[in-house]
């Protein structure tokens, strides 16, 4: 099944509602404070973690539409959203240019 990255989207945002919903309801968790959250990111280390992990293990560079991926990482870091492409050509580019 090919996704298009807004249907890609559409499928991280609802499994990420159902975890978070949960895991409020777990831990009486209210609120995110975005701006804490988005100042711990690093995008130059994120980047490399992703073509390391692309690369390391040889997986698709279509990986990075995978909804289970940016629910991941979503899930440690729900601004991590902007930080995670989601166009398999956008990784190539990035590999192309780390060499």
């Amino acid at each position: 099944m090919k996704l298009s990255n807004s249907g890609t989207k559409v499928i991280v945002c609802e499994k990420l509602k159902q975890l978070y919903d949960e895991a409020f309801a777990q831990n009486n968790i209210t609120k995110f404070n975005s701006h804490m959250l988005k100042k711990i990111l690093n995008k130059d280390v994120i980047e490399q973690a992703l073509l390391n992990l692309i690369v390391v293990h040889n997986l698709p560079f279509r990986a990075v539409g995978w909804p289970e991926l940016h629910v991941l990482c979503q899930t440690l870091n729900l601004e991590s959203r902007s930080y995670i492409p989601a166009s398999h050509a956008t990784i190539a580019k990035m590999i192309d240019d780390a060499f």
